[in-house]
């Protein structure tokens, strides 16, 4: 396109990305630079301050600093120069060498040479072993150069309008920076390779940018949604300040009972959605440790170099298991669903609140009551509700399309009806949540390097919870308690690899034998929230 269309600027992304908006004018304000560059950095804060030497990882972008740069190919632009022609000409001659499809890194791994390794290494050729250096006319354009009339002007573009998915899905930064990015590109996936294409596009729906779903998912026939708040912050919190905790709860373990509790939370709601035939819209769900594969996470809950701060709302799918939910057919929307401005008008006014109590209210007929400041309908429900209870407490509003459930506690139900019904959603919950955890503690394949989540005990009674359950209850119902945390069995023999991150007072071999490492990694969340 440059050389035989003449086209002076030419975008590029990848197929996971959503474009927000025309990148020109942003282009236009770094007019000297040859070619513009996404990265891979976590920090708008370290852009916006753009000192050398501030020693963030995957932001060594900025000029003055000799490591940490994280080129990504998954958006650029190139100008209509020969020093932009250049470079295509040497990528393209590299991902095309037939003797040069692998490349050997420092610590003697072989890694195929993907489009985004090609690029990386002719500009790592071009950089100084020092620190990266600013061009004359832009202290936001790099310098690089080959030799003394082969050079190239570099553009980092910002990540706050250029955001990665870790920047935009998990820290929320554009929107916090009262930024409206670009365009967003859906990397830092919590599941596999090859579950990537339900994973993104489960985020490009939660944040309302998915726009390839056509009216039959927005308003099918007869549609009628159940959705449910989402307490868990004041939960957590209360399982945190309660004597056994006494106000000191390190933030995995809030982590892990928060977690917990959503998922039960959601088994129940699942439930009740089928039990009244609607489909469920799922809350934002709330997070106190970013996930990686790296275990330095473990230090502090949170990626080295991002500015997540803790608690935070995190993807859906660091909660639940969207791949598994899209594979096993569940009937789901994401959170924010009602508030898409692609659903019709008159499902959007067809709400109704339902309110669960802490007990069966004293009524003679429970069910539907009415606001007096608003005479609006208001369900009623509350704990250990039967099949039966639920929907004949809701049957006067069959009609409403969209019931919200105020005040969702775990333990609304007591379970199905039919013992064929309650096998089967049993072995349906079972089946979207049987690989749910948080990674990584370690990087050692002789110990467990992840931490399950607990999941409610089944309505069939017979099951198994992950961590340690709460005292033994007979089948059926089980009120919801915080989950005891087993302490880990490999504290005292790690590899010399492992001994960081088990000395870390995050982690529970740390913080379950010493109260000063407890205390230390609780107040990990205080400094997070200050």
């Amino acid at each position: 396109m440059l050389e035989e269309l003449k086209v002076e600027t030419v975008v590029v992304s990848d197929s996971d990305t959503t474009w927000l908006g025309d990148p020109s004018a942003y282009l236009a304000l770094h007019p000297s630079a040859d070619f513009y560059i996404s990265t891979d950095c976590l920090s708008h804060k370290v852009e916006v301050e753009w000192k050398a030497q501030h020693l963030q990882p995957r932001c060594g972008h900025v000029p003055g600093n000799s490591w940490g740069r994280a080129f990504n190919t998954g958006v650029f632009a190139v100008r209509n120069r020969e020093q932009g022609r250049t470079l295509l000409a040497r990528w393209r001659d590299i991902l095309l060498d037939p003797s040069g499809g692998t490349v050997v890194t420092k610590t003697n791994a072989t890694l195929g040479i993907t489009d985004q390794l090609a690029l990386n290494m002719i500009l790592d050729k071009a950089i100084p072993s020092g620190p990266v250096h600013a061009a004359p006319e832009d202290d936001h354009v790099l310098l690089l150069t080959w030799a003394a009339n082969d050079s190239l002007r570099l553009h980092p573009l910002p990540v706050a309008l250029f955001p990665s998915g870790h920047v935009a899905f998990v820290q929320r930064l554009p929107w916090k920076a009262g930024v409206d990015p670009l365009v967003i590109h859906a990397t830092f996936q919590r599941y596999p390779v090859s579950m990537h294409q339900s994973g993104k596009r489960a985020r490009f729906r939660e944040f309302g940018m998915w726009f390839l779903d056509g009216p039959e998912y927005y308003a099918p026939p007869g549609a009628r949604y159940l959705s449910y708040d989402n307490d868990v912050r004041r939960v957590v919190d209360e399982v945190a300040a309660s004597p056994r905790f006494k106000g000191i709860m390190p933030v995995l373990h809030r982590h892990l009972v928060g977690t917990a509790y959503q998922l039960a939370q959601f088994r129940d709601a699942l439930a009740a959605a089928r039990m009244l035939n609607r489909t469920l819209v799922l809350p934002t769900s709330w997070c106190w440790c970013d996930y990686d594969w790296t275990p330095h996470v473990l230090e502090k809950c949170k990626i080295r170099g991002s500015d997540l701060r803790l608690p935070f709302e995190c993807p859906s799918d660091f909660v639940l298991h969207i791949p598994y939910m899209d594979m096993a057919g569940l009937d789901f929307r994401m959170p924010g669903f009602l508030d898409n401005p692609q659903v019709p008008d008159a499902l959007r006014r067809g709400r109704a609140e339902v309110h669960m109590m802490s007990a069966k209210p004293a009524l003679p007929a429970p069910g539907v009551a009415v606001l007096a400041a608003s005479r609006e309908p208001v369900g009623v429900l509350w704990p250990r509700m039967t099949q039966g209870e639920l929907v004949a407490a809701l049957q006067p509003l069959n009609q409403t399309a969209a019931l919200t459930i105020r005040g969702m506690r775990p333990g609304l139900l007591e379970g199905f009806a039919s013992a064929e019904q309650q096998a089967a959603f049993d072995a349906l919950y079972r089946n979207v949540t049987k690989e749910l955890y948080w990674c990584c503690a370690a990087q050692s394949e002789a110990i467990m390097n992840s931490f399950p989540y607990a999941l409610p005990k089944p309505y069939g009674g017979a099951g198994l919870l992950l961590l340690l359950p709460p005292p033994a209850t007979p089948a059926g119902y089980t009120p919801w308690e915080a989950p005891v945390m087993p302490m880990p069995t490999y504290c005292d023999r790690v590899d010399a690899k492992t001994k960081e991150f088990v000395s870390y007072e995050n982690h529970p071999c740390s913080f379950m034998r010493n109260e000063t490492a407890a205390a230390m990694a609780s107040a990990i969340n205080r400094r997070a929230i200050s």
